[in-house]
């Protein structure tokens, strides 16, 4: 059974993929050069959203270890646990799929 943390890259990776088959380029005269347009470049603008959550998501994880071994600034906040409900958020549109894992329902 994959980690919340594998199972999310994998379907992102998959969503990232599915979108680019069918996304549009077109140049930007603007920016100067091509760029994602409609339906797929929002959802490749989400799926790198969604990495950077996951990336401030696992940086509270290892914050909330520090404050368990070395003493929390904060005594009674629980960041590891924020983190992982974050997690289990995203992973939660996906809930159809088989690796998920039902512990990770909110």
């Amino acid at each position: 059974m994959p980690t919340v943390i594998e199972f999310l890259d994998a379907r992102i990776d998959e969503d990232v993929a599915e979108a680019s088959a069918y996304a549009v380029l077109r140049f930007d005269p603007q920016r100067g050069y091509p760029v994602y347009q409609g339906v797929q470049a929002r959802v490749l603008a989400e799926c790198e959203t969604k990495r950077r959550i996951m990336k401030t998501a696992m940086t509270l994880l290892d914050e909330g270890r520090r404050d368990r071994e070395y003493g929390s600034p904060w005594p009674g906040v629980p960041l590891d646990g924020r983190a992982a409900k974050i997690l289990y958020l995203l992973a939660l549109p996906y809930a159809d799929h088989p690796d998920y894992d039902e512990a990770w329902r909110p």
